[in-house]
């Protein structure tokens, strides 16, 4: 499911990148706080003998990005969140269930080109790395009714790549909207006890859409 060249060779130029980073003279920090909506593009294999495959709800939580420029037109940018996940089944046998909930830490390094506008209005294309955890999985009484005791994740690398824009209202605020697709699966192993009933893959990839305020210095 990952695309691990292409992962590497992109971890690989983000690395050189932070060397000249920190070496340059002529820097920019900003930190921004935004609301983001993580819409789940998602898709899984079925569980062995239901026909039956995992879905993964929205989300609306907070975002905290700090963004570093070395140069006018390239900056990299931290990204920092933590989301709540639903967990259901849809098709198949068990169809409707509800699996649970799982807490989602995916924090990205995007490395961003900012276009020169002569303006206000400062757009800008990332492309970076996603890491992602799953953690504190709360199992639901629909799978525990099933025999099931728990399931576990495995945690994601992959690519995230990104689109947006800041607005300068002076004073060192800005305004700004962005979207980001992250490329996130996991293998989810379900469990009964110590015995491993099925292992399937869940493709998360969302789309992240964010709007919110910046201060630079």
């Amino acid at each position: 499911m990952r695309k691990n060249g292409v992962v590497w060779i992109v971890a690989t130029l983000l690395l050189l990148a932070l060397p000249l980073a920190a070496a340059a003279q002529d820097t920019g920090w900003m930190v921004r706080v935004r609301a983001i909506n993580i819409a789940p593009n998602d898709s899984s294999d079925k569980i062995i003998g239901t026909g039956t495959e995992v879905a993964v709800d929205s989300k609306t939580v907070p975002e905290l990005d700090i963004v570093y420029k070395w140069h006018e037109n390239w900056g990299l940018e931290l990204v920092l969140a933590d989301a709540k996940h639903d967990l259901s089944t849809t098709g198949g046998l068990i169809g409707g269930a509800n699996v649970g909930s799982v807490k989602v830490l995916p924090p990205t390094l995007v490395c961003n080109y900012f276009f020169t506008t002569q303006s206000q209005f400062d757009p800008y294309l990332g492309l970076g790395l996603n890491y992602t955890r799953f953690h504190g999985f709360s199992l639901a009484s629909d799978l525990r009714a099933l025999g099931v005791t728990g399931v576990d994740f495995d945690n994601s690398l992959g690519l995230a790549a990104q689109m947006g824009f800041d607005v300068d209202f002076g004073n060192h605020w800005v305004f700004n909207m962005d979207v980001k697709y992250a490329w996130i699966d996991t293998e989810a192993s379900i469990k009964a006890g110590a015995v491993t009933l099925d292992t399937i893959g869940v493709d998360v990839n969302p789309w992240i859409f964010g709007i919110g305020f910046g201060y630079k210095w």
